[in-house]
């Protein structure tokens, strides 16, 4: 009977396939709009005017994606529990406490006129596109599901997730509140994120009472089996990139380089296009399915390129609320009501879930019930990506900029997220200037820890001015490197945050560009591959004096010191050190409770939106200060080596009870590979047909090429890629735009059937690329499939 179900759904596949050639006559005020695929299904979009182009976009996005925008305007809008039933709740409340919505509705009556059109335009291809004779995506047959109508608001509800998704600061304050709990607060202060001091700056030129909260179920788990939904908008998020002026080119032209980190599943996150207008609009590059404009790319004058820049864009407040008028709090010496909102989340299959919402002048009550009764407190979330902004308007004005005068004019529009923008023109100039509002916090105050709220002496005191924001043009030493790390030096006068990546990623770029040969996309595309582990090496000098007892731990002893700290597929090394560090981890932590524990490795509080937190990809970084301290708490110096064996030995008898006796199964890419999983692709035998992979990958979560793990799997032994890997690479060389390179993982499609649903993954696997043509002969060249969009014959009465 399932089988005989599965067939018949089978049979609805080829119909919900896109028509990609010939003509199609819509009900709409268009001019002809020509849309041409190439072998790879990459998209090229011509039309006469701007407001045609991008009701192309947004007809294409929809041919191709409409499932996947199904899915993210629903997790912005918190309505996922209407196709997935209870299993979703958590993140719908999760949606509507932020106030993705609500803030959408603000937003687009702040946007530009210009902004504003170009969404309606979007919209409108969207609608049409839903409104025409074809299929629905057969993950909606599936569901029974029809969408209605896309609206503006949907695309800036969206994009309001995205920025959240890409603001860091809060996840850590309870950490070190619960950590200082556990273990005194001198112990406490060197288990934080600490940078480096050796590493590369990319621009160089509370109370006892917040133990006794709780955050609620929503920002605690939850949704333990839901459907991949929504991980390519969540927290845990990377890049690297690096822009080399043209005194370190051969070409005359400087060179931009760029690979964005995220969580993966497929259809992939991005999908390529070329937009030209008769009138003038001209881009190519990265774009979202749901959202208008290139995310990443060039235009005819400037190439840019994006890594989350981490600063600290959060805080949070505990809030003092009146014990018998609940819904009122303290503001200083009076009382005054919280904003409510009155959430109904529909259920399949059950009753509605009525939500209420309580916002203070800080931000949305992300706490749950008070674990005292006599405690009126509760948690605000203050984000600057939770205020009203015009984001939208910032990358239309980056998609036309000519010059770095136009670049800043969209970099200060671009008020959240938090990125640091890698900027090069033809003209041959470099830079590189931070986005985002950045809260001014009182002195004495860094973003650490919860504050008390009702006396407002920790308030905010306004937002950094965008001309005190760090940029950089044409640096000296013509390189600008940029991989999460410190953005500033600490004498920079504007507080930007402790949150930063370790540096390690930055620092080996930076070794790899500082040979002698000159820059080149053959030499980035070797570097965006690169496996070496600086940590790695660094640890592994402390095992030289180690004396394990037993034969098997001693062999395990020998590959390190004979390892050349790469983690390569058939690095056997790899697996040796992964599985000593997650003895490690444990033992380090041995004092901690269990569920801090997880946190403080980086595991996030919410499956779906939040997985990890801003303790992830810090670890060996922190484990490493340890080593160094002759006076740590964590590993004593008279227990250091003890320790160490321990770990060892324990990691030799793991080796063979979880991966057998011969070490040719103990190689890294025989454990460390990646699935990209579908939404629906938990399900058997749906599993089968829509997820891709297992895949072996190199790499690990301190490594150039970026293949994170979950730290909960890493104490079972289970080394998936599953947490980070690189969802795309750009290579633009300046001197050539029909030489623009470029891939994600997976494929353009979204139907399943379609050849290109999955076919850039082996592209993808293997470093390699595929080239974008810019001119219109050398595009004609490349097309395949050519389809035109034509209004339709008005009758003349």
């Amino acid at each position: 009977m399932v089988m005989a179900f599965f067939r018949r759904f089978l049979s609805k596949l080829t119909s919900s396939m896109p028509q990609t050639n010939g003509r199609i006559y819509l009900d709409a005020p268009i001019k002809p709009i020509s849309i041409n695929r190439d072998q790879h299904g990459v998209v090229y979009i011509f039309a006469e005017t701007r407001t045609d182009l991008f009701f192309g976009q947004g007809f294409v996005h929809a041919q191709d994606r409409l499932w996947q925008m199904e899915l993210n305007r629903r997790a912005a809008h918190g309505t996922l529990s209407e196709l997935f039933g209870k299993r979703t709740l958590h993140t719908d409340r999760l949606a509507r406490t932020l106030g993705f919505s609500r803030l959408a509705k603000t937003t687009v009556s702040l946007l530009s006129t210009q902004a504003q059109t170009d969404l309606q335009a979007y919209t409108d291809g969207v609608n049409t596109f839903i409104n025409s004779r074809s299929k629905r995506p057969f993950e909606l047959y599936l569901l029974n599901h029809t969408p209605t109508p896309w609206q503006i608001i949907d695309s800036v509800a969206y994009g309001r997730l995205q920025m959240w998704a890409l603001t860091t600061g809060a996840s850590s304050e309870l950490i070190y509140v619960q950590l200082r709990s556990a273990v005194g607060e001198e112990k406490a202060k060197e288990w934080g994120i600490i940078y480096p001091p050796e590493n590369l700056i990319t621009l160089p030129y509370a109370s006892d009472l917040i133990q006794r909260l709780r955050l609620d179920k929503m920002l605690n788990g939850g949704d333990a089996g839901t459907p991949f939904l929504g991980k390519g908008s969540s927290h845990g998020r990377g890049s690297n990139g690096w822009v080399v002026g043209k005194a370190l080119t051969n070409s005359n032209q400087p060179l931009l380089a760029n690979d964005m980190h995220l969580p993966m599943s497929i259809p992939s996150t991005w999908h390529l296009q070329h937009l030209q207008s008769d009138d003038g609009f001209k881009a190519a590059g990265f774009t979202q399915p749901g959202l208008p404009y290139i995310m990443i790319g060039h235009n005819e004058h400037i190439a840019w390129g994006a890594t989350m820049a981490y600063t600290d864009g959060e805080d949070l407040f505990i809030e003092q609320f009146d014990a018998k008028r609940p819904f009122d709090y303290k503001v200083k010496n009076e009382w005054k009501p919280a904003q409510q909102f009155r959430e109904l989340i529909k259920i399949r299959g059950q009753k509605p879930h009525l939500e209420t919402v309580m916002q203070t002048h800080h931000g949305p009550i992300v706490s749950g019930s008070l674990i005292e009764r006599s405690n009126p407190h509760k948690i605000a979330l203050a984000s600057v990506a939770l205020t009203p902004e015009l984001t939208m308007d910032g990358f239309g004005k980056l998609n036309e900029a000519k010059n770095w005068f136009d670049f800043q004019t969209a970099v200060s529009r671009i008020q959240a997220p938090s990125l640091n923008l890698l900027y090069a023109d033809r003209n041959g100039n470099i830079g590189a200037a931070l986005t985002g509002k950045q809260p001014i916090r009182p002195k004495g105050r860094d973003g650490t820890m919860p504050n008390e709220g009702w006396h407002g002496k920790h308030d905010w005191q306004g937002l950094v001015p965008i001309e005190q924001m760090p940029f950089q043009l044409n640096p000296p030493n013509s390189k600008i490197i940029s991989a999460n790390h410190k953005i500033v030096p600490d004498t920079y006068p504007v507080y930007l945050g402790k949150m930063w990546r370790n540096g390690y990623r930055a620092k080996r770029i930076a070794e790899l560009l500082a040979d002698d040969t000159a820059v080149s996309p053959q030499k980035c595309r070797q570097i965006q591959l690169d496996d070496f582990s600086i940590p790695a090496q660094k640890i592994c000098s402390y095992l030289i004096d180690l004396k394990p007892k037993s034969p098997l731990a001693q062999s395990c002893l020998r590959h390190l010191h004979a390892w050349d700290f790469r983690m390569s597929t058939r690095s056997i090394e790899a697996t040796i050190f992964q599985i000593f560090i997650s003895h490690l981890m444990q033992e380090v932590a041995r004092s901690v409770p269990a569920p801090l524990q997880m946190s403080l490795f980086g595991l996030g509080p919410h499956e779906n939106l939040q997985p990890v937190n801003d303790f992830q990809g810090q670890f060996l970084t922190i484990l490493l200060n340890m080593l160094e301290n002759p006076e740590s708490k964590w590993l004593k110096s008279t227990q250091k080596n003890r320790i160490l064996e321990v770990c060892l030995e324990k990691t030799a008898v793991s080796l063979e009870a979880n991966f057998g006796k011969n070490p040719e199964d103990w190689r890294w890419g025989k454990h460390h590979q990646i699935t990209l999983k579908h939404p629906l692709g938990i399900v058997k035998p749906l599993s089968n047909l829509l997820n891709i992979g297992p895949i072996p990958i190199s790499g690990d979560g301190y490594t150039v090429h970026q293949t994170s793990m979950h730290p909960h799997t890493v104490q079972n032994f289970d080394f998936q890629n599953n947490a980070i890997s690189v969802s795309t690479r750009m290579i633009a060389d300046l001197s050539d735009w029909n030489q623009f390179e470029v891939i994600h993982a997976s494929g353009q499609s979204g139907h399943w059937q379609s050849p290109h649903y999955a076919d850039l993954v082996a592209l993808w696997k293997n470093g390699r690329f595929i080239k974008m043509p810019w001119e219109k002969s050398a595009i004609k060249s490349k097309m395949i499939d050519s389809l035109l969009l034509l209004p339709q014959k008005q009758i003349i009465k």
